[in-house]
């Protein structure tokens, strides 16, 4: 929530329709303090890798706002045209190669000058990327669903409570706040093991799972953490092989969602 602020309600959000065109109604959008201008345009997914739609030329790139959503699974790499705006919002479905391809074009932005905001914490090699030929990174929401949804859910025959995604918030002139370094993020959901409880999470170059044991909490504590959630860290955290362990929840601060993280937060460096 630290990157981006809506000051005007999306109107249409961005997406690809079956026949391979995407329609984008915005409305004005925040990044920071600062009000990012989006573009509104309708181009055909073909010709996205190759030619800048015609209304992007009439609109300062560098001070824009690009919301990509399910646009680099039907390419073979980000667009040069792309690499022009100030901050990139891309949004990717949560399937293992659209995500692992999602994780390798953060490096490559990085490498552009770009300054990742979320899902990561650091600007490092993405860990889940170099040490894990399996891992992929992507969120899950629980939602409300809309009546007509349940309805027709009645005659599908699978019934889906959360959505998933992969996505990624990057920026070119401001860097996230120095807080954000101090926090890690979960990356998976709670594996219940014999005995012990695992939760994958990111922080550094490493592959790294906080951990701990149900039966040595104190009496009546119990543990929920949601998966793509920030927390901090207990300073007495012990560290066996790729385990982050620790006793007790109240020495783990989990950090809300719409909290402001650092004075980035609000445009200032």
């Amino acid at each position: 929530g630290a990157l981006m602020k809506t000051s005007t309600p999306y109107r249409r959000p961005l997406t690809m329709a079956k026949s391979g065109r995407i329609e984008s109604v915005i409305g004005g959008t925040s990044v920071g303090v600062e009000t990012m201008k989006v573009a509104w345009f309708q181009v055909a997914a073909s010709i996205l890798a190759e030619h800048s739609p015609m209304a992007l030329k009439r609109l300062q790139m560098s001070e824009s706002l690009l919301i990509a959503s399910y646009v680099l699974t039907e390419l073979a790499k980000v667009p040069d045209w792309w690499l022009k705006f100030e901050a990139l919002a891309i949004i990717e479905p949560s399937t293992s190669g659209d995500s692992r391809s999602l994780m390798a074009t953060r490096q490559s932005l990085i490498e552009n000058g770009y300054h990742v905001w979320a899902p990561c914490t650091y600007q490092g090699l993405c860990p889940q990327l170099t040490h894990s030929e399996r891992d992929w990174c992507h969120d899950r929401i629980h939602w409300q669903q809309p009546q007509w949804f349940t309805e027709l859910e009645k005659h599908l025959p699978m019934k889906n409570r959360t959505l998933t995604f992969s996505y990624l918030l990057a920026r070119r002139s401001l860097p996230p706040p120095k807080a954000l370094s101090e926090l890690s993020r979960l990356t998976g959901d709670m594996l219940e093991e014999k005995g012990k409880t695992r939760q994958s999470l990111c922080r550094g170059p490493e592959r790294e799972f906080l951990a701990w044991f149900p039966q040595r909490l104190p009496k009546g504590e119990e543990i929920s953490l949601q998966r793509g959630g920030l927390v901090r860290l207990p300073s007495d955290v012990t560290h066996k092989a790729s385990e982050l362990r620790f006793s007790s929840k109240a020495a783990l601060i989990e950090i809300p969602p719409d909290e402001p993280i650092g004075e980035s937060a609000y445009g200032s460096s």
